[in-house]
């Protein structure tokens, strides 16, 4: 079971995640497929008929550090170190702001914006050292300075005007 390249794709049951992960397993790369549902045998075996049967289909709670360290352990074990990782687990609820409810507002949060931080945090550091990268370096360059610096007292545009 085991290739070449091993890729996570959160939120793989539907939609786009889906669809990437079914691409990336018709290019030969193994896929390990993480959602809220992905215990759901119905649901496990729909996505399974759509990337492919080798592929790996688990529960990932993208909220939940423990479960993403249980799946991303699960993942290596089966397939090996992840090289490719896509965060594509989101919620969207229609709601005006108003309507919104602070649950939905911190589980949109967390799905959509901590979940993919989690996310790399957790594969990251192998996935630099099967690169051959250093895990302690930043992934970007070091600031650049500005070759003139803006003085303090330089006159600046309103940001809003009537």
């Amino acid at each position: 079971m085991k290739q070449e390249r091993t890729a996570i794709v959160t939120g793989g049951l539907q939609g786009i995640g889906l669809a990437i992960a079914a691409d990336l397993a018709a290019q030969g790369i193994s896929v390990a497929v993480g959602a809220r549902r992905g215990a759901d045998a119905t649901l496990a075996a729909r996505a399974m008929e759509t990337i492919g049967d080798d592929c790996l289909v688990e529960a990932l709670d993208v909220r939940s550090s423990e479960s993403i360290e249980t799946f991303v352990a699960s993942v290596r074990e089966t397939l090996g170190t992840p090289d490719i990782l896509v965060n594509a687990a989101g919620v969207t609820i229609h709601q005006t702001v108003v309507g919104h409810s602070d649950e939905d507002w911190q589980d949109t949060i967390d799905i959509n914006l901590t979940g993919p931080f989690r996310m790399i945090r957790a594969c990251l550091p192998e996935m630099k050292k099967a690169a051959g990268e250093e895990s302690s370096t930043s992934p970007l360059p070091p600031p650049t300075p500005l070759r003139r610096p803006i003085p303090p007292t330089a006159p600046r545009k309103p940001a809003c005007s009537d």
